[in-house]
């Protein structure tokens, strides 16, 4: 019953809460302030500006995003999974020190670099 009363209440709000970064929230501010230099009509809100806002994101953005999100040791594993598949079974530890040989700058050329170009020319 609990649930329901719950739920309820999150129907009824209006608005809900959000962190938004510093960075963030000092962009959107000064994007706001000159909206708001005008003589008439209400105040535009945040949550103006976040309705053109996402309305206009695109799949290339999600994959940025995406990309952006994935912390150094899954990438690292990503790369080790490539190379499992090109060449077989690699232990992580093996693979580390495969890392600091000479061939796994050719194995980055070869596997990576081109993609994480294609991604970068994307955002």
């Amino acid at each position: 019953m609990s649930k329901k009363i719950t739920s309820d209440k999150v129907k009824n709000q209006k608005g809900i809460s959000v962190r938004i970064n510093k960075n963030v929230t000092q962009k959107s501010n000064i994007i706001l302030q000159n909206a708001n230099k005008k003589k008439f009509g209400r105040k535009i809100k945040l949550d103006d500006l976040l309705e053109i806002c996402l309305d206009r994101i695109t799949e290339d953005d999600i994959k940025m995003l995406q990309n952006k999100s994935i912390r150094p040791d899954e990438r690292k594993e990503i790369m080790r999974q490539k190379y499992i598949d090109i060449y077989g079974e690699i232990s992580k530890a093996k693979f580390t020190e495969f890392m600091m040989s000479a061939e796994y700058i050719s194995f980055l050329k070869d596997h990576f670099i081109e993609s994480e170009n294609r991604l970068a020319k994307v955002g």
